[in-house]
């Protein structure tokens, strides 16, 4: 990294926490509390005589000083710059409260209003630090190394982190004034909402490390795909529903054009890349069972660019596979999202395989064994998983009549007619291109 790119880095990085020292002051400001990381410190300042800024340093100092006796030697001695970072946050946030002191909102849609101004700024603010990517905060570094001590998924204990400095709140509040003061709802919408602005706004910001580096030559999606469209025209991609017969179709299709099937083998591809075990990837790949839930708990990676998502770096892995055999070879790819990744690619063929809900039952039951009493449900909580991941990846409606060249109804016609159906659709845009 050249010094001129360290420049870069570290003057975003030094204006990302100024911003979210603006977020967290303007918070206060609304009087519907503020963020889980700063409302420890904000509840103390409003009891004893020590300004918020100060307490929040003190805090980062207790977490720099955890991180040390959890890591010991794997601790870098670079990561004591989170001492300067704690200072610099701390500075900001005692200077913009002296800055910020004229704003008063009473009303409470003025109030509501504030908060949320506060959110986004406080967002932008973690954004630029995170794009930045020289330290990580204290926060978040306290949670990696409790993370790499114990083993447990990053996203999950940054969760419970945020719940644990709410009820250190909560505690404090008590202790102080005997009744809650400077927790309020704004406080569960702050871990609500800022974690996803950061993850909206990290992608806005993916540009910046081209500038940091000076360079302005990217290659897009779309250009790989249009040399690969070049060499090898053809992909079939094929999307179901959950007992539709759309593997087996996929597989005919595949042996009757002479061309490769692809569907677990990415997930292999996806083991080797990612470092995790097949196991998990099978257990987790193309399966979100709750969308709030999922979001609550992946929100926690966009505050670190050395956390990775797991969910999300399966999904990365498996995109730059099913890129690679549209740039390699003719083939039939199984879901994945394949239908999304590519969307721009003109050699490709999209189905989508659907059926009626007996009829899935049924094949669910023969094919899986599944008891007659959890067939509706497996089949319901299946499907339901898959259109949540898909959502999140895709970020498009899965299903939707529009996104494919073919929807066809399995159980209408059978498997084999279904396959004969959607090979003469394919020859059909092959001889009309």
């Amino acid at each position: 990294m050249s010094i001129r790119e360290i420049v870069k880095r570290y003057l975003f990085f030094i204006l990302g926490l100024f911003m979210m020292a603006v977020g967290v002051v303007l918070s206060t400001r609304s009087n519907l509390g503020t963020s889980p990381i700063s409302c420890v410190p904000y509840v103390l300042s409003l009891g004893l005589p020590m300004t918020i800024g100060q307490f929040t340093f003190l805090m980062n100092l207790l977490f720099i000083i955890f991180q040390i006796l959890l890591l010991r030697k794997q601790f870098k001695s670079i990561q004591l710059l989170q001492v300067v970072v704690a200072f610099l946050f701390a500075y900001f946030t005692d200077f913009t409260m002296g800055l910020l002191s004229w704003v008063n909102v009473t009303s409470y849609p003025a109030q509501v209003g504030l908060f949320v101004l506060s959110c986004l700024i406080l967002a932008l603010g973690v954004s630029m630090e995170v794009t930045a990517d020289v330290v990580m905060m204290a926060g978040e570094g306290v949670v990696s190394a409790i993370s790499i001590v114990t083993k447990k998924e990053f996203g999950k204990l940054k969760v419970a982190f945020d719940v644990t400095l709410v009820i250190c709140g909560f505690l404090f509040s008590f202790i102080l004034f005997h009744r809650l003061n400077g927790i309020r709802e704004g406080t569960v919408l702050a871990a609500l909402l800022v974690g996803t602005l950061v993850r909206l706004i990290n992608k806005r910001l993916s540009f910046m490390d081209a500038v940091f580096k000076g360079n302005s030559i990217t290659v897009n999606t779309s250009q790989v795909l249009t040399t690969a469209q070049e060499i090898h025209p053809l992909v079939v991609t094929i999307s179901r529903e959950y007992g539709s017969g759309g593997r087996d179709i996929g597989k005919k299709i595949a042996a009757d054009l002479g061309i490769s099937f692809y569907d677990t083998q990415l997930l292999k591809t996806a083991a080797e890349e990612t470092g995790l075990s097949e196991k998990f990837i099978a257990e987790n790949d193309q399966f979100v069972p709750n969308l709030l839930l999922n979001q609550l708990l992946s929100q926690g990676y966009a505050f670190s660019k050395k956390e990775k998502d797991p969910l999300n770096a399966i999904y990365e892995s498996e995109k730059r596979a099913i890129m690679k055999l549209a740039n390699t070879e003719s083939c039939v790819i199984m879901e994945h999202c394949s239908d999304s990744i590519l969307a721009d690619f003109k050699g490709s063929f999209h189905v989508f395989i659907h059926a009626d809900k007996a009829n899935r039952m049924k094949r669910i039951q023969y094919e899986y064994g599944i008891s007659e009493e959890n067939v509706e449900e497996t089949l319901h909580k299946t499907d339901r998983a898959r259109e949540t991941y898909y959502q999140i990846y895709a970020e498009r409606k899965w299903g939707r009549i529009k996104n494919y060249d073919l929807t066809v109804n399995s159980a209408v016609f059978g498997l084999d007619k279904t396959t004969e159906l959607i090979e003469e659709a394919i020859k059909g845009k092959e001889a009309n291109k």
